[in-house]
């Protein structure tokens, strides 16, 4: 499969290369430039498949031009030692697809271990030199990431966060994680973090220099194992009485990574019905993913509204959750499901992503070690990729 730019549509790019650039030199990101549908026969028995065969499949169909089968079956097995149970809420037409259950806690554990294997095949590193992978989070992200590449003696990772923006818990974990990892946060917003990161990684002179990639979903291969997931939570739905062509899924707005996953699943054939973005009221868009989205779009017959939920909503939803189905949501989770109680039909069929863990005790952690705290200013950030 070859890649196209969202920066330049005639743009061809082959798999590898995608993700070792991360980003295009103008600044775009890769999408695929044509999108496989699956046979019939794989949708007529999917209810039936596991998260590997599910895998297996999809990522055939989309890398199978650039990865052996054995190699595609390698990685598979390498990633999926955990599980992703789809709830059914009994009594109703609503699922909890939980993505909590893997090695970090965090969400994005399956995208960022398919990454983490996409880059050992993939990078080739010179003797005495590192690979120096930019994450710019926003969320647990950087907890996968940190968790995923740990101790590497390939790869040095910089987790960039907006100051005050992650938890102490989920910035100790990332220090913690390894003598590898740098976390850094900058004094200034969400866009201003992101913007430093991205001037990196479209900086030819300091690429000149070392090597360089990006580790959130900015990378290709880290946003196409989301595309799996929602195969995966689809099947479970179908397996428990849901409709196909009758499914609306709620989603965390964010970065618009699950938004454009899902565009990329319909594509393919998955059968959706909508897709709703939900949004914190108090929370700060971060559209990373935003050209994706409007590219996708313009082909898509599936309709995508955005909800912004309110505290007094997240709360309500999460005490309905456990009053009336005994299922205990965090907070994040609650927002994704008052989401989808907002929008949702009485003939519909409702998935919504628990995103962590309502355990509080299972989160707990050392103390924050040493981190990095600069100016939204690109040389300062600069400075640190050239040092560490």
């Amino acid at each position: 499969m070859k890649f196209l730019s969202t920066g330049n549509y005639s743009l061809r790019t082959p798999f590898k290369e995608a993700v070792i650039s991360g980003i295009a030199d103008n600044g775009g990101l890769y999408l695929p430039a044509e999108i496989p549908v699956l046979p019939g026969a794989f949708f007529r028995n999917m209810y039936e498949m596991s998260l590997a065969d599910i895998s297996y499949v999809v990522l055939s169909a989309m890398l199978g031009e650039d990865i052996s089968s054995e190699k595609i079956k390698d990685v598979i097995s390498a990633v999926l030692t955990f599980p992703i149970p789809v709830i059914h809420l009994k009594g109703d037409r609503l699922f909890a697809a939980e993505l909590f259950h893997g090695p970090s806690g965090s969400c994005r554990d399956l995208s960022v271990r398919f990454m983490a294997q996409f880059f050992e095949l993939f990078f080739d590193v010179p003797a005495n030199k590192r690979i120096k992978l930019l994450a710019s989070v926003s969320s647990d992200y950087g907890i996968a990431v940190s968790d995923a590449f740990s101790n590497s003696d390939k790869f040095r990772i910089f987790v960039v966060s907006p100051k005050g923006k992650l938890s102490e818990e989920a910035l100790a974990k990332i220090c913690n994680n390894g003598k590898n990892i740098t976390a850094i946060e900058v004094r200034g917003s969400e866009s201003e973090s992101l913007s430093i990161t991205q001037a990196a990684l479209v900086d030819k002179t300091l690429r000149d220099t070392v090597i360089l990639t990006s580790a959130n979903t900015i990378n290709i291969s880290s946003l196409l194992p989301l595309v799996i997931q929602y195969f995966h939570i689809c099947a479970r739905m179908i397996e428990n009485g849901a409709t196909p062509d009758n499914i609306v899924f709620a989603v965390p707005g964010g970065n618009l990574a699950d938004v454009t996953a899902l565009l990329i699943a319909s594509e393919m054939g998955l059968p959706i019905k909508k897709i709703i973005a939900a949004y914190f009221e108090k929370e700060t868009e971060n559209p990373i993913n935003k050209p994706r989205v409007e590219y996708l779009l313009e082909s898509s017959k599936i309709p995508v509204s955005t909800v912004i939920i309110t505290e007094s909503d997240m709360i309500s939803c999460k005490d309905a959750l456990h009053n009336q189905y005994h299922y205990t949501a965090d907070y994040s989770t609650a927002v994704n499901a008052s989401a989808l109680l907002k929008e949702l039909k009485d003939d519909e069929f409702g998935a919504f992503l628990a995103t962590a863990t309502p355990d509080i005790k299972a989160r707990l952690v050392e103390s924050p070690v040493h981190h990095n705290s600069i100016s939204p200013t690109y040389n300062a950030f600069k400075r640190i990729i050239l040092t560490e």
